[in-house]
């Protein structure tokens, strides 16, 4: 079974920063090269504050960001909390775009099984009507 499941797809690989213990693990080339494999998600300014803001992101330190009890259960807790930042200076949101991005990553499926049965399905009842 772990034979099968692809954990060399760049995609993979490259949403290591929704975990913030790892976020300093990553390079910001791996979060545009997400946003390249997703043309569609962003417009070209939401790509340059992509690039600002994750380096926000990398360089704030652990104990400024929402608290993430357990990376394997609370990633999406912590991005929701993540888009209620805001810079003290300006009061604008801090990570939008980023939050944004690690949203859409969350929310994608982690496996084609739903689909996969769901064409089974049509496959018997195909082969049920007679000719």
């Amino acid at each position: 079974m772990i034979k099968k499941f692809p954990f060399k797809d760049e995609t993979l690989v490259h949403v290591g920063f929704l975990n913030p213990v790892l976020k300093d693990k990553v390079s910001p080339d791996c979060v545009m090269k997400l946003v390249d494999t997703f043309p569609n998600l962003l417009d070209i300014d939401e790509k340059s504050q992509l690039q600002e803001q994750f380096t926000d992101y990398q360089l704030t330190p652990l104990d400024e960001l929402p608290k993430c009890l357990s990376p394997e259960t609370d990633i999406a807790t912590f991005w929701g909390e993540m888009t209620k930042l805001h810079d003290i200076f300006s009061n604008k949101a801090r990570f939008i775009v980023l939050s944004k991005l690690a949203k859409t990553m969350l929310v994608l499926p982690n496996s084609n099984a739903d689909s996969e049965r769901a064409f089974s399905l049509v496959k018997k009842d195909s082969n049920r009507i007679p000719c």
